[in-house]
This record gives structure tokens, C-alpha cells and sequence, in this order.
């Protein structure tokens, strides 16, 4: 089984060689590493279009039964040392390779924190806001009831007395709900910022932009996937 890529260099100088080579990511999150190339690979390659890469998939013994992403990756031999491998670049503002513990440390200072850190934007972290307020009104209170129970006991008059009990229960009650808010408002955070994040690494290697292909090889008489990555 071969895979054929097709990729463009269209950023470069007179006379500039690049050294290029292919990473391929799978669906569940691994990186191979192609080594049976042939074609437009290796070193001493010329910029310019339609360039074609050929994977021997067989000869790398690498059978896959997912999706993978196909990345074809350059730096320049002629600049060595000024020139980046050309790929995708970053978004603006978002923050590159962020891993679920880095994004959960954050959701555990700030509700919503981890995820304004994997989107790049967005106020999220008003969440952590209202965690907070939460909190607070939890403690606030509890000092509320305790010191109404207090007056309650050094109360002598019956219907103060009720009175006074009651709005303890009511107070010890508040406080119970805005804690169990703010415990929710945590935990569902660390939940879904964590699932964010596993999507967001692998949304990496699948937001490339590639077009794929059919097409059929006479000679080996074998069908052929083609990918072409614009770089």
C-alpha cells in the first residue's frame, strides 16, 4: 500500500535546497515517523510546485485501521539556522501545546481560566467569577447563622426566640447551597476543560490544510490516496 503526497514550496529564494520529511498523526494520537520515502523527500530538494512524496506503507510495516493527519514539514539547507520548518502557524493569542494538566492547573485557580487559555479568547473566566462569589457568600453566611444562633440562646423572649432560630436554619441553609455552587461550578470546569484540552492537542494535528484524493496507479494496478498540503 503507498500513500502519495503532493505538496507546494512556494516560499523561497534562488538557488535555496530544503530538507524535508513527513510526520503522520493518528486518530488516537500518535506520531509516526515514515521512513520508506521516496520522491520529493530527503535533502538537497529545490523549491516550487507539485512536489510528490511516495509512502511505502508496507515497508514501514505501518497498517492503519484510522483517520491520520499528514504533515509535510521543510527548513531551508542554503539559510540553515533562518529558517523555521514551514507549517501551520499558531493562532494569534492562543497558546501553543498546551497539555490537560497545564490547562487544568489553571481551572483549578480560576474556573473558566483553562479554557481562555486553550481558546485564545472569550470570557470564560467569569465563571471563576462567580465561583468566587460563591465562596464568599458561603462564608459570609455561616458567620451569619452563628451568630444569630448565638443571639437565639442568649434570646428570653419565645417569639424572638423562633424568630431568631429560624433565621439561623434559613442562613445555615444559604450557606450550605452557594458552597455546593461553588463545588459544582469546579468540578464541571475541571471537567470539561480537560476534555477541551485532550480535543484541542488533537485538533493540532487535524486542522492542517490538506486535500485528499483518489486516484489509480496502472502500472501497479493498485489504487492510490493522494494528499496535497499547501505550506
Amino acid at each position: 500500500t503507498e500513500l502519495v503526497i503532493t505538496y507546494d514550496i512556494v516560499k523561497y529564494k534562488p538557488g535555496e535546497t530544503f530538507r524535508v520529511w513527513v510526520n503522520v498523526y493518528t486518530e488516537s494520537g500518535s506520531k509516526l515517523i515514515p521512513k520508506a520515502l521516496s520522491g520529493d523527500a530527503g535533502s538537497n530538494i529545490a523549491g516550487g510546485s507539485y512536489k510528490r512524496i511516495v509512502w511505502d506503507m508496507a515497508a514501514d510495516q505501518a497498517f492503519l485501521d484510522e483517520n491520520i493527519a499528514v504533515v509535510v514539514l521543510a527548513e531551508s539547507e542554503t539559510f540553515a539556522g533562518s529558517a523555521k520548518p514551514r507549517g501551520r502557524q499558531q493562532p494569534a493569542g492562543k497558546k501553543e501545546g498546551i497539555s490537560v494538566a497545564g490547562a487544568m492547573g489553571y481551572a483549578l485557580l480560576l474556573p473558566g481560566l483553562g479554557r481562555r487559555v486553550i481558546n485564545g479568547s472569550g470570557a470564560s473566566w467569569l465563571l471563576g467569577v462567580a465561583g468566587y462569589v460563591c465562596i464568599g457568600g458561603s462564608i459570609y453566611m455561616n458567620n451569619s447563622a452563628f451568630d444569630t444562633y448565638e443571639n437565639y440562646k442568649n434570646a428570653v423572649d419565645p417569639q424572638e426566640r423562633t424568630d431568631l432560630y429560624n433565621e439561623a436554619l434559613n442562613q445555615d441553609r444559604l450557606s450550605k447551597v452557594l458552597a455546593l455552587g461553588a463545588l459544582s461550578i469546579w468540578v464541571t470546569d475541571l471537567i470539561v476543560t480537560s476534555v477541551k484540552a485532550g480535543k484541542a492537542r488533537k485538533h493540532d494535528y487535524y486542522s492542517q490544510r490538506v486535500s485528499f484524493n483518489l486516484s489509480y496507479d496502472p502500472r501497479s494496478r493498485q489504487p492510490l490516496i493522494g494528499l496535497k498540503y499547501r505550506f
